[in-house]
């Protein structure tokens, strides 16, 4: 797989919200709740969010 640049995680997470409809934080509700599926797609998405979320409170320690 790919590296993504940081930058781009916001932009990834966006394409899966369009896709399935869901706002990111409505999906990490239903994922945590384990109310959808265990696709690898998830579990990437899971890993955006988790990223951005790093980033934004800790935006030098990712660089």
């Amino acid at each position: 797989m790919d590296r993504i640049p940081l930058q781009r995680l916001p932009e990834q997470a966006r394409q899966l919200e369009q896709k399935y409809g869901w706002s990111t934080d409505l999906f990490l509700q239903k994922f945590e709740a384990g109310e959808i599926g265990d696709e690898h797609e998830l579990f990437v998405w899971y890993a955006l969010a988790q990223g951005i979320k790093d980033w934004q409170r800790h935006p030098d320690s990712l660089v």
